[in-house]
């Protein structure tokens, strides 16, 4: 009874946005709510949950051929409370949210997400339309398992049309693993509390949506010179699937994205025999030459192209002497405190020696003393009283380290001793 009345309060808040506005008329759509179950939320914020769940998937036309909804349940175990092909009304898929039970364990959500990738969307629960598929994750906390959630949500981002939407709630949340869970740092949202869910519905709404879109041809580029100066060649033009580019799911284009043609200019008038060098201008390193062709018909001015070029020649490579690079930047002091080291160091790179030319002179490495603070010490024992009046019993005594924290000093900070009176 209360969960009914804790939903109802909620519907009745976003009734001025209850209204069927069929959010994304243009194509259908498969969404998946993945709802953190963990001890830490407690029934109330999980009640909360589901009444944005209820109140985000009203906006939608629910139907077979429509929008379909999914939600799983996760904490130490996963629940499936219904998958894509179960509900086909907005009504029925409402009251179906409303009887989702809170599970109350720790957060395993490696778990969930691979159910999603095994089971939700599997063709076997209704998953196989080729449409986009919007997988929400909501959690208020850390994973139990990081690496294990950071593999199962790689995997799960795998699938072809899938979407991952993750949104953390309060303040125990590792962004860097909703990061990790969604598509990208688009489809990540934070939101201080439960009752702050609300605030992300529009934003939230419109990156749905914006995941629908199929791809379209731009305009024809020109066609092309030809790729000759004579008789038979090719000319081609392209276009790119870019008006709008397919986003996440859409369809791409079809077709093709080039064409070709043939091109036929004049005949040619003239070939160029192979080319003659002259000598290398230097005799080690890189210099330059110049070579002549000549032309068939005996005129120059009847082949396409220059009779004569100066091109780059090295005869042989010249010896290179090596030289010092720059200092390196002096390193961290090799203690925390009292008397230290730090060092730097060079290479023979700037350049490296080659070709028989002399190694670098002097030192590698260069080290210089540092001093820091004062390792922190503590103080002398203070005592207690002994725990007997007369004969043997202990007493305990305490100390502090001079830094006013005590893990920074060795050993403990209290500790007993053995003490004598008088004898009984």
């Amino acid at each position: 009874m209360l969960t009914m009345l804790i939903l109802l309060t909620f519907l009745i808040y976003f009734s001025g946005t209850l209204a069927l506005d069929k959010a994304c008329p243009l194509k259908p759509m498969d969404l998946i709510f993945v709802l953190d179950g963990s001890d830490s939320e407690g029934q109330e914020n999980f009640n909360k949950q589901l009444a944005f769940v209820a109140n985000y998937t009203h906006q939608f036309e629910i139907g077979q051929n429509k929008t379909r909804v999914s939600v799983v349940t996760f904490s130490s175990e996963v629940k499936n409370e219904f998958y894509l092909d179960r509900y086909y009304d907005n009504s029925s898929l409402t009251h179906a949210i409303e009887q989702t039970h809170y599970l109350g364990q720790s957060t395993f959500t490696h778990l969930a997400l691979d159910h999603v990738r095994q089971q939700s969307l599997s063709p076997n629960h209704g998953a196989e339309r080729d449409v986009s598929k919007l997988v929400c994750v909501l959690t208020d906390g850390m994973s139990i398992d990081h690496s294990a959630t950071i593999t199962a949500a790689i995997q799960l981002k795998k699938h072809p049309n899938v979407t991952v939407v993750a949104i953390g709630i309060g303040i125990h949340v590792d962004y860097n693993e909703l990061l990790a869970i969604a598509s990208d740092a688009n489809h990540t949202f934070r939101v201080a509390n439960f009752d702050a869910l609300s605030s992300i519905k529009a934003e939230l709404t419109k990156k749905t949506c914006s995941v629908i879109v199929d791809g379209s041809w731009s305009p024809w580029s020109p066609w092309s010179q030809c790729d000759v100066t004579c008789a038979h060649g090719h000319i081609h033009r392209t276009r790119t699937c870019t008006n709008p580019s397919p986003a996440l799911g859409g369809q791409n284009c079809f077709g093709s994205n080039q064409e070709n043609r043939v091109c036929n200019l004049a005949k040619c008038p003239g070939v160029w025999s192979p080319w003659f060098n002259d000598q290398c201008s230097v005799t080690c390193g890189n210099g330059t030459m110049t070579r002549v062709r000549r032309c068939s018909t005996g005129h120059v001015e009847d082949c396409v192209g220059n009779s004569s070029e100066i091109v780059h020649c090295q005869d042989m490579p010249c010896k290179v002497d090596g030289s010092w690079s720059s200092w390196s930047p002096w390193s961290h002091c090799d203690v925390t405190c009292a008397h230290g080291h730090i060092h730097r160091t060079r290479t023979c790179t700037n350049p490296a020696p080659a070709l028989g030319g002399q190694n670098c002179s002097g030192v590698s490495h260069e080290t210089s003393t540092c001093t820091l603070a004062q390792c922190p010490s503590w103080s002398k024992w203070f005592l207690g009283d002994c725990s007997v009046t007369c004969g043997n019993g202990t007493l305990s005594r305490m100390r502090m380290c001079s830094s006013g924290h005590d893990e920074d000093c060795p050993g403990s900070a209290i500790d007993t001793v053995p003490c004598s009176k008088l004898p009984c």
